[in-house]
């Protein structure tokens, strides 16, 4: 569904501040590529989003993905750096120029995405370990959406002998073990699509804004909760 510019930015506003009552640190959603000057953009175009930290006591850093993607990350647990200093999200939104109407570009969001960084305790470096994604009908059509990936770069073989036989798992090993198995993902299917294809029972439309804030502040938060199981179980 196209938005007129007044409604996504309210939509960006209310997004901030829930996360801001969650998160008890301020946030701000920013234009980070696209004209600034919406009216000029063509039919097809694109603008990008990221929400970044505005409090002091929010640590962010300009971090560089899987395929050198740029990523503005912070402290997942936004004010308690000591708890989880080295869990760190990025929040990206693409939206598209659908038509024009009265002089006014509306615009469709067309790809949504949580990323999660794992910091070593031991190093600065910071691997980028999953994402949450949301992409359009035009964008996503060959998967359901939204979904979760599990990124290559996190797969670490614990001895070097084994890189032989996985040539493409070439990453430095990690100081320590990271553990998985208590981790939860969760799932949204439409439960009551009891004749539905299998697509289309998994996936869902980028059609309704107070849904997407939904579905964005809650991600968040079930990493936040599952990622503090994922923490203690960090051994030696």
């Amino acid at each position: 569904m196209p938005y007129e510019k007044q409604k996504i930015l309210k939509y960006h506003s209310d997004f901030s501040r829930e996360l801001e009552f969650n998160l008890r640190a301020p946030f701000k959603i920013e234009q980070i590529r696209g004209s600034d000057d919406w009216k000029k953009i063509e039919i097809g175009g694109q603008i990008e989003f990221a929400l970044i930290p505005t409090g002091k006591d929010t640590i962010y850093k300009e971090l560089r993905g899987l395929n050198n993607s740029r990523h503005i990350a912070f402290n997942i647990d936004a004010k308690s750096v000591n708890r989880l200093r080295y869990l760190w999200a990025s929040w990206r939104e693409t939206w598209e120029v659908y038509k024009k109407k009265r002089k006014l570009n509306l615009l469709s969001p067309v790809m949504l995405s949580w990323t999660f960084f794992l910091e070593s305790e031991d190093s600065e470096r910071k691997h980028q370990i999953f994402r949450a994604e949301w992409d359009s009908e035009k964008y996503g059509n060959k998967y359901v959406h939204p979904h979760w990936h599990v990124d290559r770069s996190f797969i670490i073989m614990e001895d070097k002998d084994d890189i032989g036989a996985y040539p493409m798992l070439t990453q430095p090993k990690l100081e320590k073990t990271y553990n998985l198995s208590k981790m939860h993902f969760g799932m949204g299917s439409k439960i009551d699509g009891i004749n539905m294809d299998l697509e289309s029972y998994w996936n869902h439309k980028l059609d309704n804004l107070a849904v997407i804030k939904k579905w964005a502040v809650n991600t968040l938060l079930i990493c936040r909760k599952e990622f503090e199981s994922f923490r203690t179980s960090v051994s030696e």
